[in-house]
């Protein structure tokens, strides 16, 4: 996934994360680093940064076939 295409999912308009959950989300999906991991760094519980990481994935998933290859 782009940093790009992860601003867009995890937007208002999409999935709607925002704040430390966003940040949180974001090192998860893009740098790698684990949900545990990126909850401590940021101050999160590791439940939310879970929860919010598994909307943005459904949402990738359900707009996968309709992204150019």
């Amino acid at each position: 996934m782009s940093p790009e295409l992860f601003e867009v999912l995890a937007g208002k308009e999409v999935v709607g994360v925002s704040g430390r959950s966003l940040e949180a989300a974001r090192l998860v999906l893009l740098e790698n680093i684990s949900n545990k991991e990126a909850a401590e760094r940021i101050g999160v519980d590791p439940s939310i940064t879970f929860r919010q990481v598994k909307r943005i994935r459904r949402a990738y998933a359900a707009l996968l076939p309709f992204l150019k290859p």
